[in-house]
């Protein structure tokens, strides 16, 4: 549970020697210097301003730690260094054994920190150090379930003013039987399917002294999904979001396909719900320098268990306007739902002739990837369902009564069985990961990659099952199916969607149930709904969009907003 970050080559070295799978197993992620520069920046941590002991509770590398002691010496150098002046070496030594606290769970990484540490101090202030030097500040732990951080002589003295890094990112469904249950014990934000950098925010925020400041690069996925519900009300009840920085990009780390966002929390309830929150969108120059490409501010007072809507005030009225003028897509749906999830899609999905089972266990197959706006491409893929529907919904088959699929399971038995949901939910081996609600490939359904850098609906006429890279949405009334698929691709949905929806990668955005469901839907008489499905036969895209705008009530300049939102967010300036 380690994320490496370094400014020095032995780090660099040392982080291109573990393997992917070790990687992905500890939550290791890089931090680059000119992004850790931009963290010190935005929790305020500036030479001359620098007003307490910094813990840097992953600190593997010591990028933050050298780059808060770098800025101590331009401080004490009057922004000179190296530091010639013997008082002046003196205090810089007396700040860092006060001042620098690290914690790491991997040894090496620590020892990587150290040796970091007292390499550049030599730099900014040239002599002799002792063998020891900052020995006892850097300790081998666990910063949540360990003991040592309370040891620290920070921690002994009153805390810390800042908590300053960028915490592992590891899944719980990743941890061992012993680590899930102490966490969940520990910690009231362990709840459902957390990650490890979530309640790394709980423990930072609790070692911190009060107005002490918490800055953390994080996913940006806690600021609205489901799951980090507990963990926003958490950080809104105890602290005062000061500001949250986001980016477009994962490329900013080297390894990693992760879009980081950048949150600055000050500890204490007082004030916490009062003042603005700095939202900030970034990118990542040439060289790894970080640039503030737009800004804005949210009430704090608007901050709360929900997600949290870090967006221009203009921009959210225009959405919250629509939404109260208008039918919410699951006020006209039976289901919106992902495609299940088989946990071995290199198992159950292939092409056709690749299987040798009953025809009744297999359904056509579409993914993510096979969907456009208004069409479908026919993948040829098969996927075998080892399920009998009825109207009671779908029941596991008995392998007995399909010899030829219990052969072809029995062949991959092993992995199978290796699955999460057999090890831990104890399904049985052959199951799929997910239940499927009901033989989906039936129904007439709108369908939708759950990852896309613009909209694109299609309607599935009863062909195709949508594995878990597509969502689908079964209409109650399924002759509106085409008018709603027109709609659903229109500019104004596209905005409304990913307004809301966090970034996936590079200009792509979650068509998740929880943003699809809020979407706004103008149902008008039935002339204009034909004529709209009409004019999308033709693909005249520009009068859809004009008589879209008029349904939503958007004047000329509204449109020409969201559509230069949605240029910024696909990075096209279009």
């Amino acid at each position: 549970m380690t994320n490496l970050t370094f400014g020095a080559s032995p780090a660099h070295a040392y982080a291109g020697s573990i393997s992917l799978a070790e990687r992905r197993r500890t939550g290791t992620v890089y931090t680059p210097a000119p992004l850790a520069r931009f963290v010190l920046d935005l929790a305020g941590l500036v030479p001359g301003a620098i007003r307490g002991p910094v813990l840097d509770p992953a600190a593997g590398g010591g990028v933050f730690l050298c780059e808060v002691l770098r800025r101590a010496a331009l401080e004490f150098g009057d922004g000179v260094v190296p530091l010639i002046d013997r008082r002046q070496r003196q205090a810089l030594l007396r700040f860092a054994r006060d001042n620098l606290f690290g914690i790491d769970i991997d040894a090496h990484g620590r020892e990587l920190a150290l040796s970091a540490l007292r390499d550049l101090f030599r730099q900014l202030a040239p002599g002799p150090l002792e063998p020891g030097f900052l020995h006892d500040n850097l300790v081998v732990d666990d910063f949540l379930l360990g003991d040592r951080v309370g040891g620290l002589a920070a921690a002994l003295g009153g805390g810390f003013a800042y908590v300053i890094g960028n915490p592992p990112y590891v899944a719980t469904t990743r941890l061992d039987a012993v680590q899930k249950p102490l966490l969940r014990a520990m910690f009231s934000t362990a709840v459902g399917r957390v990650d490890l950098y979530t309640l790394f925010f709980e423990r930072g925020l609790q070692v911190l002294n009060e107005g002490g400041v918490l800055a953390y690069i994080t996913p940006d996925k806690f600021l609205a999904s489901e799951t980090s519900r507990r963990l926003r009300g958490f950080l809104a009840k105890h602290g005062a979001v000061r500001s949250v920085a986001r980016f477009q990009s994962h490329q900013i780390f080297p390894d990693a396909a992760v879009v980081p966002s950048v949150t600055v929390i000050e500890r204490g309830e007082r004030g916490a719900a009062s003042g603005d929150v700095r939202v900030l969108a970034c990118a990542a120059e040439r060289g790894g320098e970080v640039r503030i490409t737009a800004e804005s501010r949210t009430p704090r007072v608007a901050l709360g268990d929900g997600p949290w809507q870090l967006q221009a005030p203009e921009l959210l009225a225009m959405v919250e306007r629509m939404r109260a003028a208008h039918s919410s897509l699951l006020s006209l749906s039976r289901r919106i739902s992902a495609g299940p999830a088989t946990g071995r899609d290199d198992v159950y999905v292939r092409p056709a002739e690749e299987f040798d089972v009953e025809d009744a266990l297999l359904r056509p197959a579409i993914r993510g990837r096979d969907i456009t706006a208004f069409s479908i491409a026919d993948p040829g893929l098969r996927i075998l369902l080892p399920f009998e529907f009825d109207e009671g919904g779908p029941r596991l088959i008995s392998l007995a009564r399909y010899p030829r699929a219990q052969r072809y399971l029995e062949g991959h038995r092993r992995i199978l069985a290796k699955r999460h949901c057999v090890k831990v939910w104890e399904k049985a081996w052959f199951d799929l990961h997910d239940l499927p609600a009901t033989d989906i490939t039936r129904a007439t359904k709108i369908v939708v990659p759950d990852v896309a850098e613009h909209c694109r609906f299609a309607v599935d006429r009863g062909t195709a099952f949508p594995l878990h890279s597509a969502y689908y949405i079964v209409l109650e009334d399924e002759s509106l199916a085409d008018y709603v698929t027109a709609i659903l691709n229109s500019t104004v949905v596209e905005f409304s969607v990913r307004l809301m929806a966090p970034v996936a990668k590079d200009g792509f955005s979650r068509f998740r149930r929880q943003f699809l469901a809020t979407v706004p839907v103008p149902i008008p008489g039935r002339r204009d709904r034909e004529r709209i499905v009409d004019l999308t036969a033709r693909g005249d895209m520009a009068e859809i969009e004009a008589r879209v705008a008029r349904l939503y009530g958007l004047d000329r300049g509204e449109l020409v907003m969201m559509k230069s939102y949605l240029a910024d967010r696909r990075g096209d300036g279009s």
